[in-house]
């Protein structure tokens, strides 16, 4: 059998061609031939067949078709097409899918174009192109538009052309190469490689103005499109065309490395753009023309020139018009690379290293700083793109030669070794005023062969790595662009009124693109092609994560392909027991978080905490991660979105859950000590028992506790939503049902709410009627906050049938103790005390002391809203004792500040004033905001009651700040008691 998707879905069984008829099973079998020998879950088939709004039916009319398709493709089909729940595999052999035969003649070619074997290249390419028939998926639109791996079919189609295209030039065969490259340019305007294969084609037929009318055609369209300057390699062929006095000869030839246009801004492509034109003897476009062999030429090398004839480069490739922000950053890198020409006497070279992710604006940055710098350094500017992130990056030795050749030395005075070339580099830019600006740096190994000798140099240095073997030098970290500098990029492409008119939409649109510059830049460019597009329609294609780096695309400019390259460059295993960085970043994709702790991940991966992290700070070197606190790390958005596709594109489903099983397990199991030191007596579910090989942390106070629940908050909420999707519903439930407390205490109302709703789809899936009460007690605490005050007495009715059909005395007292506070905080007092006082006998029964302070905390508030304040002493009294006796801390700052606020209601000021002073530093202590701001308002009316209105103005305005911070309506209160306050 042979299957095609390069073209219209074909299938043929050797003598004929087979009809698949139907079109629900050509998308069926289109979505399964995507992904072969792997298995589909039933839910991409059910969005491949109906969209994003499937029928009721689905799954049985997806079994119809099934059978159908079967039945289509004759016997054998049932092995070839089976079930693996929760989806369906499509198997095929070697050599039966077209796609899986292309992809084998472009590695091919790949191999042979390092070997130089050109003929090869032109074989292997050519074999790979023949094979498409069309448009992938032509008669399939629906699936085959914006599909990844369509995506990255097309593309490797396009570099197979740039490859044979090379094979032709390097062979001597640019005879006829210009009429077809002409139509490739056409249909791709912007894509450099084939623009600068076209003006090598044209210059070697002896049609040099053609060829240079090509790169002007080039560079407008860059700049009216993207706002850019053709890439460096575009450049540099047009100088040598412009160099070149006689016509080119067909023996030019070219490299065998594979190499990136090294972009003129951030915001380029690092895809592969096609080979450099080789500079040396065999060049005439790119070396002066030879002197005539002399006794003195011919038998002894030739004398560098001398100083007043040196050559002066400026090979610095063009800034860009828009350059945006960083404005700090460009300040200190002119900073350093002058300050050494402050001494009259410089002794060490001045190295910069600015280091970043793909994308980020690396060497926009340098090529900005360096024009700045460049009439700082009069003798001249270097610049080199090291190909750091090729197959084959720049070889010292190789560049050295190429630096000597434009500091004026002839080709047989350069020394053959690197030795000896460096050394020649180091006499000659000694005392010279000179830029190196060294892009896309591999290594320091790669770097260090490169500088000068003397302080009189600067030296510029750009890599997706970070270069701690520099020594000496100045290391600069580029983030991404803040709101305002993002905003400014996108404005400045798209205009200031389109951007002006939505600003909605923008902020959404630089929302999804994180200030990465790369992805802002993309996205303004698609809509200054697009007129008609309105920025909310472009927002909305942008909302869909799983969609978002398609999006993110314009020609052969995209975001997905900057980051496959510091992907792709990540080292492998060096043994069995060494850890694949690659595999740890794809699996930091599973968390959805802003960051994580170094156990939590150490649990994810699993490893221990001491081997995860060396492979997290190898992470960190390369710029794929961030760690912006000590044993905390985190992804960009996009990377992590990057990160999520390579997770699911090449992880095993049962990788993915056992990792997320082990995160989300020590998660829960860390939360519960954590709950035990914040509240160590309150009801919680029974936890599973920790994993050995990932033990739990423990916390020896209530501070270390507070600190990793601050820490680790996101991470908690993201364990849940993970464990849920992986139907890991027994930790899902209990997550939430353990974290309320924490929630409750620091109001952390977001994360709340998140959290109960995935414990609550979990518990309901397991039909758990525990686990609801749990939960239904936990949200009617944050409708609470809410002051939702009816949702949550509805919840914790329910709650309490719960508790009371399963016997469940704790849970009963924790549902009895939370309506009394429900209607006490309606003015419903004697229902506020009867639910007390049932909850107290429970309490007292089963011998929680903890619950029975907290009853006895509750009674003596209603009473002192009742007015009776000796009542309400005795009660608390008692309470702040049992809090003491269980060093409940949290419980003695709310007990001293309700017995203060007792004081204040009797007008006992100075009373208040005392307790109230005690609770305050309590409160702040444990992080308990509710009762600070109450506290804060409290001391406050205290402090005007004592006619000092200046102390009172300062405790109200920072519970204002609380309240308004909380979003909560007492912040009225507290804005009326300030307008009461005299100057």
């Amino acid at each position: 059998m042979r299957f095609g998707l390069l073209g219209p879905l074909l299938v043929h069984n050797g003598t004929t061609a087979l009809s698949v008829s139907t079109p629900k099973c050509r998308l069926l079998l289109g979505t399964l031939l995507l992904r072969p020998n792997r298995r589909v879950p039933v839910d991409t088939l059910y969005a491949a067949l109906w969209g994003e709004h499937p029928p009721p039916t689905a799954s049985a009319s997806l079994h119809n078709h099934i059978g159908r398709l079967r039945r289509m493709l004759g016997p054998g089909a049932g092995t070839r097409l089976s079930s693996m729940p929760p989806g369906y595999v499509f198997r095929i052999e070697d050599g039966e899918l077209d796609t899986d035969v292309f992809t084998d003649h472009v590695h091919r070619a790949r191999t042979a174009r390092l070997r130089r074997d050109w003929e090869s290249v032109r074989v292997e390419s050519t074999a790979a192109l023949s094979l498409w028939r069309g448009e992938p998926l032509a008669d399939l639109p629906t699936l085959a538009e914006g599909h990844t791996r369509i995506r990255v079919f097309k593309e490797a189609r396009l570099q197979a052309l740039e490859w044979r295209f090379d094979a032709d030039l390097n062979m001597g065969r640019h005879h006829g190469l210009a009429t077809e490259l002409a139509h490739w340019t056409a249909k791709y305007p912007l894509r450099e490689a084939f623009h600068r294969q076209l003006m090598l084609a044209l210059h070697r037929t002896d049609r040099r103005a053609e060829a240079l009318d090509v790169y002007q055609r080039l560079r407008r369209t860059l700049i009216d499109e993207l706002g850019i300057e053709p890439g460096s390699m575009v450049q540099d062929a047009h100088r040598r065309i412009l160099r070149s006095d006689a016509p080119a000869q067909s023996r030019w030839r070219m490299p065998a490395t594979t190499s990136s246009a090294p972009p003129t801004t951030s915001h380029r492509s690092v895809a592969p753009a096609g080979p450099l034109p080789a500079a040396g003897p065999a060049d005439p476009a790119s070396s002066p023309p030879a002197a005539p062999a002399t006794a003195s030429t011919a038998d002894s090398p030739a004398k560098p020139p001398a100083a007043a004839t040196w050559p002066t480069p400026a090979q610095l490739p063009a800034d860009i018009p828009d350059f945006t922000g960083r404005k700090a950053q460009v300040k200190h890198v002119c900073e350093l690379l002058t300050s050494s020409q402050k001494s009259d006497a410089p002794s060490a070279v001045a190295v910069t290293a600015i280091c970043g992710t793909g994308g980020i604006g690396k060497t926009t940055l340098a090529v900005h700083a360096a024009h700045r710098l460049a009439p700082r350094f009069p003798d001249g500017q270097l610049y080199v793109n090291l190909r750091g992130t090729d197959a084959r990056p720049r070889s010292p030795q190789e560049v050295l030669a190429s630096f000597l050749r434009d500091l004026g030395v002839p080709d047989d005075a350069i020394p053959p070794d690197e030795e000896t070339q460096a050394a020649r580099y180091r006499t000659l830019t000694a005392g010279r005023r000179l830029l190196i600006v060294l892009d896309n740096a591999r290594d320091s190994a790669q770097v260090r062969p490169l500088l000068p000798g003397t302080g009189s140099c600067g030296v510029l240095v750009t890599s997706r790595h970070r270069l701690p073997g520099l020594a000496a030098a100045a290391h600069i970290t580029v983030d991404v662009l803040d709101d305002t500098e993002a905003r400014a990029l996108f404005t400045a492409v798209v205009g200031p009124e389109r951007a002006a008119a939505e600003p909605e939409a923008t902020t959404a649109v630089l929302t999804c693109c994180a200030g990465l510059p790369l992805a802002v830049r993309i996205a303004a460019a698609r809509l200054a092609a697009r007129p008609s597009w309105t920025v909310a329609a472009l927002a909305n294609r942008l909302r869909d994560v799983r969609r978002r780096l398609d999006e993110l695309c314009v020609e052969d400019v995209a975001v997905r392909t900057s980051l496959q390259v510091s992907y792709a460059s990540l080292p492998a295993p060096s043994g069995p027991g060494d850890i694949n960085a690659a595999r740890t970043f794809r699996l930091l994709g599973l968390l959805n978080g802003p960051d994580i702790g170094l156990h939590a991940a150490a649990a994810l991966l699993g490893q221990t905490p001491e081997r995860a992290e060396q492979v997290l700070e190898l992470l960190v070197n390369a710029c794929l991660l961030d760690t912006h606190l000590p044993g905390r790390y985190r992804l960009h958005d996009l990377l992590r979105v990057y990160a999520a596709e390579r997770v699911m594109e090449e992880e095993p489903d049962h990788s993915r859950r056992d990792a997320v099983e082990r995160m989300a397990h020590w998660c829960l199991v860390t939360l519960a000590a954590a709950d035990k030191a914040l509240l160590p007596q309150v009801r919680r579910p029974k936890t599973p028992e920790p994993d050995p090989a990932h033990p739990p942390l423990t916390f020896d106070t209530f501070t270390e506790a507070l600190r990793w629940c601050n820490d680790e908050r996101a991470t908690l909420v993201g364990a849940a939503e993970a464990a849920a999707s992986y139907d890991l519903h027994h930790i899902a439930w209990q997550i939430p049902s353990i974290a309320w407390s924490y929630f409750r205490l620091c109001a952390r109302h977001e994360e709340w709410l998140r959290c109960n709703e995935i414990g609550m789809r979990s518990a309901l899936l397991l039909g758990d009627r525990s686990a609801q009460s749990y939960l239904l007690n936990s949200h009617a605490g944050l409708l609470f906050q809410l002051h939702q005050l009816d949702e949550a007495e509805s919840c914790l009715t329910s709650g309490l049938q719960i508790v009371r059909e399963t016997g469940d005395e704790t849970g009963e007292m924790s549902a009895l103790t939370n309506l009394a506070i429900i209607y006490r905080s309606r003015r419903q007092y004697q229902q506020s005390r009867e639910h007390s006082l049932q909850a107290l006998a429970l309490a007292r029964s089963t011998g929680r002391k903890t619950a029975e302070a907290n009853v006895l905390n509750n009674l003596g508030t209603c009473e002192d809203h009742l007015g009776n304040y000796a009542e309400a002493l005795t009660f608390l009294q008692s309470a702040l004792d049992i809090y003491h006796q269980v060093d409940d801390s949290d419980g003695v700052g709310v007990a001293l500040a309700n017995i203060g606020a007792v004081h204040l209601h009797q007008r006992r000021l100075s009373e208040a004033l005392v307790w109230l002073q005690q609770a305050l530093p309590l409160a702040r202590a444990v992080g308990n905001r509710i009762n600070e701001a109450e506290t804060l308002t409290h001391l406050g009316e205290t402090l005007a009651g004592l006619n000092r209105p200046k102390e009172a103005r300062h405790h109200l305005n920072q519970a204002r700040s609380l309240w308004l911070a909380l979003a909560d309506p007492r912040a009225n209160h507290t804005d009326t008691l300030l307008s009461t306050l005299s100057e």
